[in-house]
């Protein structure tokens, strides 16, 4: 006996065809929605189909839709029968139907349902081609145009937006899904509808709606769901709106992709994460110079007794390296901490790639370097020595990722950044020059790559590194205008690309001049609040044959000026010290004599701050901690400066 499924949520629709049907000799199924129907079809493969348009739980064009793409179906004769053909116009072949029959008076309608269903094999197409059967019996209504008007233009609606919507009933079951949330779900329609949600959301994501449904409740009401879930590479955020119709219940599942919001909101919170930490750190480093100075000159004056084949000389040399390490370690510290104002320079990066990867090759001989530089690169404004270090930073993080011996690929390349592009990383779109160094190490997880350019953050070992190298580059090529970006895989290797911005001046050959230390006269009167760094310096500049004269303060300082100013040459004074800092010593000391040279000194590097004082009339600057020859050097270029 053949198989008739009929589909319609009208009970006295389903009595009266399967009444018809069956006195035709058609064994007669029924389902009251298009979900029920699904769930009939998993287990039997009828001869014919009938299916209403418009009915709740996936409704007839969506069904003829799925029906369709069953294989086993393909063959099933599908038929709709609705009240609404009058006024809808319908593409049969769209939805593969074989015939439309609009739903009239029940004589007539009872004779198109025979007529079709005893039509078979090569006459069965003659249908997909012909207008709604039945049309003619029934009158079109203006308020069912109207509303199929209405449901038109919200179905557009619902297709056209970005943001994904789902419905599930109350058994957990999908029944609608626009195109937006089958892109999200990587899925077809035909296999999200009809499943229950538990199919097709993965964890996390199905754990969280779980939760949320439980929390909806019986009455209506909106539950915002603000964290994103992870899925299928989208990061979206849920929004869960319970449905309460009659004894129906529903609930639209929202699902926003704030992917990119999350990655630029990660890129803030990560800038301002630098800034705390780094004005934390400016602290420690100031202190930690004021120490190391300590150190560096209680060494120098040493040095200065010593004869090169002393037993003592080499190891003293040698603690002056640490000394120098520290204080490398220091500035980094104050890089984080403060914006500097470094030397910018037309500069080739091809040129600083050349020089720093052939330095490291010959200390690192287990890894080979391959170059691909770009021979016509686009020149930038840098800082050569910053972007040096940037560049050794990269190379020691590669080397340590090839514990056995690796490959480092170096490559620059000129490139136009969109707008689009370069949005998320606040910068000006245009010219700039890429720099990439990829090595075949170990790789990285997602999570680690989340975090590399916090400070002292490390995966190595204890005493292995202090977290501060990929922190000081990622400040640094921030501090050019630049952004750095890393792709990583574990076991695949990773890949630091660096972009700054292009110039269009000439690069310049930078030479770096180095005077030996030479002795000196006159009277200094050196200023800081820190006593072993007052003495150790006094002390020095009794070796170097000044005169010396000290303070502990900027008021004692002023006194003391007071007292021997026409005696005086020059003034170095600290810049960070209580009660009166180093600028207000400055201006009450220029009142005393306005022809005063000063010398400002400070555990801080030369950053903006350093910089605004200077511009107020000092002769220059000498970080600490200093050796004597670098004091040396110092003391004569301000004497000498008229």
């Amino acid at each position: 006996m053949n198989k008739v499924l009929v589909v319609d949520n009208d009970l006295l629709i389903l009595r009266f065809v399967s009444d018809v049907l069956s006195k035709e000799g058609y064994q007669v199924i029924t389902a009251k929605d298009g979900l029920s129907a699904l769930d009939i079809l998993r287990e039997i493969t009828p001869q014919a189909i009938i299916v209403d348009l418009v009915m709740p739980n996936i409704d007839g064009k969506r069904l003829c839709r799925l029906i369709r793409g069953i294989e086993r179906l393909k063959e099933s004769r599908l038929i709709i029968l609705s009240a609404t053909l009058a006024e809808e116009q319908i593409d049969i072949a769209e939805l593969g139907a074989d015939a439309c029959i609009a739903k009239g008076p029940f004589r007539e309608m009872a004779r198109h349902l025979v007529d079709v269903l005893k039509h078979s094999g090569g006459e069965r197409s003659r249908f997909g081609s012909r207008e709604t059967i039945g049309v003619r019996d029934v009158y079109k209504r203006t308020i069912t145009t109207e509303l199929l008007f209405a449901k038109r233009h919200l179905e557009a609606m619902l297709e056209g937006m970005a943001e994904g919507i789902l419905e599930i009933n109350s058994a957990g079951r999908l029944i609608y899904a626009n195109s937006a949330a089958c892109s999200f779900l990587n899925m077809q329609v035909t296999d999200v509808l009809g499943a229950h949600f538990t199919e097709v959301l993965p964890d996390p994501g199905l754990k969280r709606v779980e939760d949320l449904l439980k929390r909806l409740g019986e009455h209506p009401k909106k539950v915002l769901e603000e964290s994103a879930i992870e899925l299928n590479g989208y990061r979206l955020r849920l929004d869960i709106l319970p449905i309460q119709d009659g004894q129906e219940s529903t609930a639209i599942i929202i699902f926003s992709d704030v992917t990119e919001q999350k990655r630029m909101e990660e890129i803030l919170d990560q800038a301002q994460k630098m800034e705390a930490l780094g004005t934390i750190a400016g602290g420690i480093a100031h202190d930690f110079n004021n120490l190391l100075m300590g150190i560096q000159g209680n060494v120098s004056l040493i040095l200065a007794e010593l004869e090169p084949d002393h037993i003592h000389f080499d190891r003293l040399k040698a603690i002056e390296n640490y000394v120098q390490s520290g204080a490398d370690l220091a500035n980094q510290l104050l890089g984080l901490g403060r914006s500097r104002s470094r030397n910018f320079v037309p500069t080739s990066l091809n040129d600083l790639i050349n020089k720093s990867s052939s330095m490291f090759g010959r200390t690192n001989k287990e890894i080979v370097i391959h170059r691909r530089l770009e021979e016509n690169l686009w020149i930038t404004a840098t800082d050569p020595v910053q972007i040096e270090q940037v560049l050794i930073n990269l190379y020691v993080n590669a080397w340590q990722a090839m514990t056995a011996g690796g490959t480092l690929c170096l490559e620059t390349e000129n490139v136009t950044l969109s707008e689009q592009f370069v949005n998320p990383y606040g910068v000006q779109s245009g010219r700039y020059v890429k720099m990439s160094i990829s090595d075949n190490g170990i790789g990285m997880s997602r999570e680690t790559m989340k975090r590399i350019f916090e400070p002292f953050f490390t995966t190595k070992e204890r005493g292995k590194g202090t977290g501060l190298g990929l922190a000081s580059t990622y400040r640094i090529v921030r501090s050019h205008g630049g952004f750095i970006t890393v792709s990583s895989e574990v076991g695949a290797g990773t890949t630091f690309d660096i972009f700054l911005p292009a110039s269009g001046d000439k690069a310049l050959d930078a030479t770096r001049s180095s005077p030996k230390p030479v002795m000196g006269k006159g009277t200094i009167q050196f200023i800081d609040d820190e006593e072993w760094v007052l003495d150790v310096t006094e002390q020095m500049l009794e070796n170097m044959g000044y005169r010396s004269l000290t303070a502990k303060s900027g008021r004692e300082a002023i006194e003391v000026y007071q007292k021997h100013w026409s005696e005086i040459d020059m003034v170095i004074l600290d810049m960070t010290m209580p009660d009166m800092g180093g600028g207000e010593t400055f201006e009450k000391l220029c009142n005393i004599n306005p022809g005063i040279k000063v010398l400002l000194s400070s555990g801080y590097d030369l950053n903006e701050e350093v910089s605004e004082i200077l511009a107020r009339g000092f002769k220059g600057f000498i970080q600490k901690p200093f050796t004597m020859r670098e004091l040396s050097e110092k003391l004569r270029e301000t004497l000498e400066n008229e």
